[in-house]
């Protein structure tokens, strides 16, 4: 993921802090897949598309996680993948990433 600097980006109205690409766990019936996912953090919310060319195109997002009242934490536990992590919430479903590697994990 990308901190973004200079110019303001932004969607929904709201100030992009991080975008780039990682890898989102989802569930096709009974098999857990990873799709690659340009995802933007904006405040209180994490935004997903396919990939960087429809977030550039403005096309609307595929999916989005609100964080408000969420905890993160490292997932590999959850996923067997040692750069992931977990956006958990107590009344809402967890999402699960993977960076891909140690250096994004830590930014």
């Amino acid at each position: 993921m990308h901190k973004v600097t200079g110019g303001v980006v932004a969607y929904n109205g709201k100030a992009i802090y991080k975008m780039g690409m990682l890898f989102k766990e989802g569930k096709v019936i009974f098999n857990l897949i990873w799709r690659s996912r340009w995802v933007a953090v904006t405040d209180g919310f994490l935004f997903y598309w396919k990939d960087e060319a429809e977030f550039r195109s403005a096309k609307p997002h595929k999916g989005s996680v609100d964080l408000r009242d969420c905890s993160l934490a490292t997932a590999e536990q959850h996923t067997n993948k040692p750069f992931s992590f977990g956006i958990f919430h107590t009344k809402r479903r967890d999402y699960f990433f993977d960076v891909g590697n140690e250096s994004d994990m830590i930014e």
